[in-house]
């Protein structure tokens, strides 16, 4: 057991998580405690005062804490929408993707097929024969199965929740991080 003072450590991936806590905390405690599940641990609350100051001094700041809520709420309402809404191309994913209930379901595209016929050699799963010929392979996976159509899906579309929506939790300017 140590007798001297030793000064808070402030690991970043620590005081993250207990970021978090607090925040759960305060939203929680500002909901009375009327929530489905209990995610506030009260003892981390005086572990991030202790171990992360500078963390939590930033909360004092009132652009700072207006922030931090913006993108709290603005990540709960973005995994929301990613459960409950059904977008068309998730929708498109999920037909393609989504378990086959016989081989004949299974689509190929052949954009992909040209393509990965075009870098066959340059696979590193392939690897060559001791006797050197190029037309022969331990991994022959690739060959066993002619190859269809498969395709890519667009983009992930981005967050929802911008800059300029700080204007909905007052005044304040922009926080620049």
């Amino acid at each position: 057991m140590d007798f001297f003072y030793k000064p808070p450590v402030e690991r970043p991936d620590e005081c993250q998580v207990l970021e978090e806590n607090y925040m759960n905390c305060m939203v929680q405690k500002a909901l009375k405690d009327n929530v489905l599940n209990n995610r506030c641990v009260l003892d981390s609350i005086l572990w991030f005062h202790l171990e992360c100051p500078k963390s939590l001094e930033n909360f004092d700041n009132p652009e700072f804490f207006k922030v931090k809520f913006r993108d709290y709420f603005a990540d709960i309402k973005e995994d929301a929408e990613l459960i409950y809404e059904k977008l068309p191309h998730m929708e498109r994913l999920r037909k393609e993707y989504e378990l086959p209930t016989s081989a004949d379901d299974v689509k190929l595209k052949k954009e992909v097929v040209e393509w990965v016929k075009e870098n066959k050699e340059a696979n590193p799963a392939r690897i060559l024969d001791d006797d050197g010929e190029n037309d022969t392979y331990l991994d022959d996976r690739w060959d066993q199965h002619e190859m269809g159509e498969r395709g890519y899906g667009p983009q992930r579309r981005g967050a929802t929740i911008t800059a300029e929506d700080s204007a909905k939790f007052g005044d304040a300017p922009v926080f620049k991080f």
